[in-house]
């Protein structure tokens, strides 16, 4: 196998026509450049540069050669260059942890900053809360979108808010509790009323859904944790159900339903980004930058 170095020095040779100046060029000593030639010649089995003690040429083979040892050369530029882009395209992917449901709230999050930095690619993986904070700390996830509430803390990691959602209740026609001027948490006292089933964030949801509970209401799962698979599974049953929003909405019919913001001692849920404390990496860095005390909560 061809020692580059070796065809490095004959072709710098060839161009400097003086062992001397090849040496200074490559800055490495003329008895290396002087090995490399002799190494070369012997392994090839050619003599590439005829020499005195005046000047340095190339011979026949090594006029010859010449092409080929600067095609060789190229070629491990390229190698070079192709790596370099394949590093810069691996840095430029941002890996985000995330649920499946509530995508519509992450997603506007994440549209303005793809918008803003289109050269990024994004990757979003999902799971549960527990594998998607495992990855997070073990480096496969550089972010992760998550809930959070009052008493979840991880105290290893460094938390972004981004949104808090407000609680509503989704009431269909026939309900009676459809026409209220208004709807408390103390109204849902011994009521059902549907909720997804939390399987991916179950400490957050439980802390949430536990003063619910407390005031009386009876919470029913849904199979699906899709916002549209919990509002069908509602009205098959004639049931109220629960809605998130990122802001506090009036009193509206959608679809068909009665929409009210829950009022008194209502749950309300955060948004936030966890990331490693200290991360430098550029991508990490913006994004965080951007959603810093975005819609902090009042």
């Amino acid at each position: 196998m061809l020692d580059l170095r070796q065809v490095l020095s004959f072709v710098t040779i060839a161009e400097k026509r003086s062992f001397t100046q090849a040496a200074e060029t490559l800055e490495i000593a003329q008895s290396a450049v002087s090995q490399h030639i002799r190494r070369l010649e012997d392994q090839l089995q050619l003599t590439l540069l005829t020499r005195n003690s005046r000047s340095v040429a190339l011979s026949a083979d090594g006029q010859a050669m010449l092409p080929h040892a600067q095609a060789l050369l190229d070629s491990e530029q390229n190698i070079l260059a192709a790596a370099r882009a394949l590093r810069a395209a691996t840095n430029s992917i941002l890996r985000i942890g995330a649920y499946s449901f509530a995508a519509d709230q992450r997603m506007d999050a994440i549209d303005a900053f793809q918008n803003r930095y289109p050269e990024l690619r994004l990757e979003i993986v999902y799971g549960t809360r527990a594998e998607l904070m495992a990855k997070l700390r073990d480096g496969t996830l550089d972010i992760f979108f998550s809930l959070s509430a009052p008493s979840v803390t991880e105290p290893d990691l460094a938390e972004t808010h981004v949104a808090r959602r407000y609680c509503h209740i989704a009431v269909p026609p026939t309900h009676r509790l459809a026409g209220s001027e208004g709807i408390s948490i103390d109204d849902l006292a011994d009521e059902q009323v549907a909720i997804s089933p939390g399987n991916q964030d179950s400490p957050v949801v439980s802390l949430v859904y536990a003063g619910l509970i407390a005031h009386g209401a009876q919470l029913i799962a849904a199979p699906e944790a899709d916002r549209r698979a919990i509002a069908r599974f509602a009205r098959s049953r004639g049931l109220p159900h629960l809605l998130w929003t990122t802001r506090i909405l009036p009193r509206h019919e959608e679809e068909g339903e009665e929409i009210y913001p829950l009022l008194g001692d209502a749950p309300r849920i955060d948004t936030v980004i966890y990331s490693r404390p200290g991360d430098r990496r550029r991508w990490v860095r913006l994004i965080l930058a951007a959603f810093a005390d975005r819609d902090k909560p009042r």
